[in-house]
């Protein structure tokens, strides 16, 4: 009997150095071996029960009779291939394990349709494909997509790079055309020229006079009534020189406002006369633009180049003042200089002041002032400008926007914004997207404050480097700024 028993524990250590040589290698495992239970030699099988994310409790059942199971310890899952989407199954427990293969994604191509798509590297099955975007087509070349390089989408025939010509007008003999527009890219032939013809002549009849002895005559002659054209058929029948006593006379010279004549002949003895009257010139004038400034509004001055006879015309609006940051005084008002090019003037406006009030649980609450449009605070601090904040609303108010940012004299950080023309406040009359670059705001809850210390959660949204949040400025409200308490995220 004590022979027996030793025979089955060494058949036990040979089963169970089998098993484990098989199980590590991933496969199936049925043994015939005597049933410590029923006492007959019958298939055994291995399964597995899953006992956490790594392991599976081994168990080995009789096929046949008894269903007596021997349970081993537990032992790591092993076979099974993952693939992009799912993890390897194991093949004792059927349970999955490990994790899932990322897609090894290849560069975006062009599939020439509009679209584009990207192939993974461990199964070329699994693709992405999506439409092209971004670029702006013209009227020579299709739009080139931001994400493949590749042109997409059609040329769009009226987006042209557009240049305007004066036009000239035509006269009796010659064409002209109207003011007209062409595109100033490569290949592209658009134009909106058009030929004006040639007006021709508009004719008057005039008599014929026959010549005599003292006074030349003509034939029946036509001219063109049109200024400017010497269009004639005039023909000068001569008197006979020998009937007249000639006195000469010199010319004058036309001017732009009075007549002149060239050198003449008349007769003593009659109204006999050569006199040709040359009519005014009328003025050559030369146009000039004058810009507007500031304080003066535009107009263009036309001068005569020949007598400097000058007037002006169409007179516009002054600029006005543009207007830099705005900087404390330290008497209540604020100063500073136009930004308009040529222009020194530097303007000086009263402070606009609001009180606010921060409340603490275990501290006194803390009161200030802060003038919104320089950024100065009572307590000594200044919120200084951030430039880069830009908002956006169907209609804004007149002015710019002046989002300040920075510490009380307690440390508490605070954020003002508000719209200022000329250094005044102005109002929005709907709400306005407030967006502020992301790193300024980073690590912070907003809260909007009240003048009487109330606080109420400010929603906020951060996309890539911007954050985004969006403020009403309600007209029943008499302030027309929004302070904003950043509260560190803990």
């Amino acid at each position: 009997m004590k022979n027996r028993l030793c025979a089955k524990i060494l058949v036990m250590v040979l089963l169970l150095l089998l098993v484990s040589s098989i199980m590590t290698s991933g496969m199936a495992v049925v043994l015939d071996w005597e049933c410590e239970r029923c006492g007959r030699v019958t298939p055994h099988t291995k399964k597995g029960i899953k006992t956490n994310e790594g392991s599976h409790l081994v168990i080995w059942v009789c096929n046949e009779w008894c269903g007596e199971r021997i349970t081993g310890g537990g032992e790591r899952h092993t076979g099974g291939t993952a693939d992009c989407d799912n993890p390897p199954i194991c093949t004792i427990c059927e349970s999955p394990y490990g994790n899932a293969l990322s897609h090894e994604w290849s560069e975006w191509r062009s599939n020439g349709s509009g679209k584009h798509t990207r192939v993974c590297g461990r199964d070329s099955s699994h693709t992405q494909t999506e439409s092209c975007a971004g670029g702006e087509a013209t009227c020579t070349a299709r739009a080139v997509c931001t994400t493949c390089g590749a042109q997409y989408g059609e040329i769009a025939p009226n987006n042209h790079d557009i240049v305007n010509h004066d036009g000239k007008a035509p006269t009796c003999t010659e064409a002209g055309y109207a003011d007209y527009a062409t595109c100033t890219r490569a290949g592209c032939g658009y134009t909106t020229y058009q030929d004006l013809a040639a007006m021709n002549h508009d004719l008057e009849q005039h008599e014929a006079q026959a010549a005599t002895c003292t006074k030349i005559g003509w034939d029946a002659y036509v001219t063109c009534k049109r200024e400017g054209c010497k269009y004639t058929t005039y023909k000068e029948l001569p008197i006979d020189p020998n009937n007249h006593d000639l006195v000469h006379h010199e010319a004058k010279a036309a001017t732009c406002t009075e007549i002149g004549w060239n050198e003449y002949d008349t007769c003593s003895r009659c109204d006999y006369t050569t006199y040709v009257e040359l009519p005014a010139l009328g003025h050559d004038y030369q146009k000039t633009v004058v810009q507007p400034t500031c304080e003066k509004g535009g107009y263009i001055r036309y001068t005569c180049a020949r007598c400097e006879d000058t007037y002006t015309e169409n007179p516009g609006k002054k600029l006005l003042h543009w207007y830099g940051e705005w900087s404390p005084n330290g008497d209540g008002t604020h100063s500073a200089a136009c930004r308009r090019e040529g222009c020194k003037h530097t303007g000086k406006v009263e402070c606009e002041t609001f009180e606010y009030r921060l409340l603490f649980a275990d501290a006194e609450d803390y009161a200030f002032e802060l003038c919104p449009v320089c950024g100065e605070v009572s307590d000594g601090a200044r919120l200084e400008l951030v430039v880069e904040a830009a908002a956006k609303a169907e209609h804004l108010p007149q002015g710019e926007l002046v989002l300040r940012l920075g510490d009380l004299q307690n440390g508490k950080r605070m954020l003002s914004v508000s719209f200022e023309y000329s250094g005044k406040l102005t109002r929005p009359t709907e709400p306005v997207q407030i967006n502020i670059p992301a790193e300024l705001l980073e690590g912070y809850a907003l809260k909007l404050l009240d003048a009487d210390g109330m606080e109420t959660e400010l929603p906020f949204a951060v996309t890539e480097d911007t954050t985004t949040f969006t403020l009403n400025f309600d007209a029943q409200d008499e302030i027309p700024v929004r302070t904003i308490h950043l509260i560190p995220i803990q």
